[in-house]
């Protein structure tokens, strides 16, 4: 059941994060209870696939490529396999070709098709738009979208749950890091996901303040116990931390001691 040319070509095909998110719904389990929590954000009902129009393949002849079912014009003891999006795998690294491939295969009727197809869409760009969720992350940072990616797949385990794997490992060859971490948001549960959002935030500001160089190392100098009284007593006369003390003392040593009147190292 092909999906007419004109509504394919409506799809911006050069989109990698929104094929590869078309794949990965298409190719979702349905959702057959209630509790919508557990699922992921914006979440599409998929449509049933619809048995009466099921396409079959009998394996002792291609004299008959689409019967339907309820036809019983076959020997019952020969073995019937059922076709349908996930019987068959498109060896190919072109992510559109799969998704037509996927699509064309599911059961179902061709306005159905589209309308679900146009919800996905739509879907992909709400999920997008949300400020909150992606727009902290810089597609150009690429010691940001490297670390995150990291920390999503290897810290916190997160995956995308899709068979077969095969379609989501050609997806991940195929996307950059700033999309592969959209696709990775958008298949964290909803329940998790607020949660999950904050601390990942929280760890990158971590990891930021450490690569600036600003992240300070444990010291330990033996002081006498009369040099430490002293300090303990600056600290509380000029209410400043014993660290912060020691850290302007050096600073204005290093300031007389080692840079010029230019304020450059003299050494």
């Amino acid at each position: 059941m092909l999906i007419d040319s004109d509504f394919l070509e409506s799809i911006d095909n050069n989109n990698c994060a929104l094929i590869s998110y078309l794949i990965i719904n298409i190719l979702r389990e349905q959702n057959p209870q209630q509790d919508k929590s557990h699922l992921p954000e914006n979440y599409v009902n998929k449509p049933p696939l619809n048995s009466s129009i099921q396409i079959i393949n009998i394996p002792e002849s291609n004299k008959y490529e689409s019967l339907n079912k309820n036809i019983n014009i076959v020997d019952k003891n020969i073995k019937i396999p059922r076709i349908n999006h996930k019987s068959t795998i498109k060896q190919s690294e072109d992510l559109f070709g799969i998704f037509v491939f996927l699509i064309d295969q599911y059961q179902n009727t061709l306005e159905n098709k589209k309308i679900y197809i146009s919800s996905l869409i739509n879907s992909f760009d709400e999920i997008k738009n949300n400020k909150s969720t992606y727009k902290w992350i810089d597609p150009d940072n690429t010691d940001q979208t490297e670390w995150i990616l990291n920390h999503l797949t290897t810290i916190r385990k997160t995956k995308i749950f899709i068979e077969p794997i095969f379609y989501i490992e050609t997806i991940f060859r195929q996307c950059n890091q700033y999309e592969a971490i959209f696709l990775l948001l958008t298949a964290i549960p909803m329940k998790e996901k607020e949660l999950t959002l904050l601390k990942l935030k929280k760890a990158w500001s971590q990891q930021k303040f450490r690569m600036s160089g600003k992240a300070k190392k444990a010291h330990h100098l033996p002081l006498t116990k009369d040099t430490t009284k002293k300090l303990k007593a600056l600290s509380e006369v000029m209410n400043m931390s014993e660290s912060q003390i020691l850290e302007n003392l050096i600073g204005e040593k290093y300031r007389l001691t080692i840079l010029d009147e230019n304020g450059k190292p003299k050494y």
